[in-house]
């Protein structure tokens, strides 16, 4: 995982109230302007509750 993925991603969801649905964060980060690479690494979390920020970044598939 590139930590530079993971701030970016961070920026995106920061400021979002937990827990939310996959579809919550995307969102959330769309409506913060997020590039498509953002979103699209978002939309490929699992369809699940997250319980805050970290628990998003562990579940993110980050590219290598």
């Amino acid at each position: 995982m590139s930590m530079a993925d993971a701030d970016l991603v961070w920026e995106y969801i920061q400021g979002i109230q937990f827990p939310k649905g996959r579809e919550e964060v995307v969102s959330h980060a769309r409506s913060r302007n997020a590039p498509g690479d953002v979103v699209e690494m978002l939309s490929r979390l699992p369809d699940r509750q997250f319980e805050s920020a970290a628990d998003v970044l562990t579940a993110v598939d980050l590219p290598e």
